[in-house]
């Protein structure tokens, strides 16, 4: 339980500056330099941005799907690719979609108590980003980043998979990995304190 757990928060605590991906209402909008740096740390410049490509593309070579690409190094390549494509073009669409909005990409924890008020406010994260003053205001960048980045993803698949169909169900995992962010990032403080507390504290 406790490898499991190790698991789940590796990436949080592989950020470089976990604080960086995330603000406060007191913090001064994005300039367009800041904004590039900060799509840039978190694809490539970051121990995370290796762990979100490089374990899912673990996860699906172990699954063996797709089941038309062989277990070996080759069949490794196609799905890591697969990942660093649809990862990659998702954070560069969303990260297009708050700028042309006048938008901040990065997540705005709860100023609430309560574990289910703040879930439900990582969960509504994935439609809303805040604006310049810090306001949350509706944001579709998102969705449309996550389908995006899904279509283009299926495009690397079999011949025999239809981009459509596959397209639509990578946008749904994308989804899926933006709900689950934005958990791991409200709740980060508390799982540090957790796993330094109980799981790296000495017997």
């Amino acid at each position: 339980m406790k490898s499991l757990l190790f698991l789940l928060v590796l990436p949080v605590f592989a950020q470089a500056d976990p604080n960086w991906r995330t603000r406060s209402q007191s913090d001064a909008p994005l300039t367009g330099s800041q904004r590039v740096e900060l799509f840039l740390r978190n694809d490539f410049a970051s121990p995370g941005a290796f762990f979100r490509t490089v374990g899912p593309s673990l996860g699906a070579q172990l699954a063996d799907r797709p089941k038309e690409w062989d277990k070996d190094a080759e069949g490794f390549g196609r799905r890591l690719a697969v990942n660093a494509v649809t990862r990659t073009s998702r954070d560069l669409i969303q990260s297009l979609g708050t700028a042309a909005l006048g938008h901040d990409p990065r997540y705005q924890r709860c100023d609430c108590k309560g574990p289910w008020r703040r879930t439900g406010h990582a969960l509504v994260g994935i439609f809303v980003q805040a604006d310049s003053k810090g306001t949350l205001r509706f944001d579709p960048s998102n969705i449309v980043s996550a389908y995006g980045a899904g279509y283009l993803g299926a495009s690397l698949y079999p011949d025999n998979y239809s981009i459509r169909q596959k397209g639509f169900q990578l946008g749904h995992q994308q989804v899926g990995q933006i709900a689950a962010e934005n958990l791991i990032l409200e709740f980060s403080p508390d799982l540090k304190r957790f796993f330094r507390t109980k799981i790296l504290r000495k017997p």
